[in-house]
């Protein structure tokens, strides 16, 4: 899969406001962490670019803050999702050997 790069071109009122909606929308469902519904506003193609600076000519020749395609994103948000196990109270199978080092450490600490 190539990646192809566009020119920005000048845009009328109602596609510069269509934009900026869009721009709206995805920043609330980011900063409500619904990440399906973000993820569900770009097609299987897509190509997710944010440049680190202004004026960065390319995503590939240059480091940028991400360039992912539609996999790259997915993945991105299962790191980011919490899994049930990791959730408080899920499970705490791991509890029991936690207070045997803690009590080996105070053990060691009171010597």
């Amino acid at each position: 899969m190539g990646l192809i790069l566009g020119r920005a071109e000048a845009l009328d009122d109602s596609a510069l406001r269509d934009v900026e909606q869009f721009l709206y929308l995805e920043a609330a469902l980011l900063d409500d962490k619904s990440w399906q519904d973000w993820l569900a506003l770009y097609t299987e193609d897509c190509f997710y670019w944010i440049p680190s600076m202004t004026g960065q000519a390319d995503p590939i020749n240059t480091v940028s803050l991400f360039a992912e395609n539609r996999m790259m994103m997915e993945m991105r948000i299962i790191r980011v999702t919490p899994s049930a196990c990791l959730q408080p109270g899920v499970s705490d199978t791991h509890q029991p050997y936690r207070r045997q080092r803690d009590d080996r450490s105070q053990q060691r600490h009171r010597a």
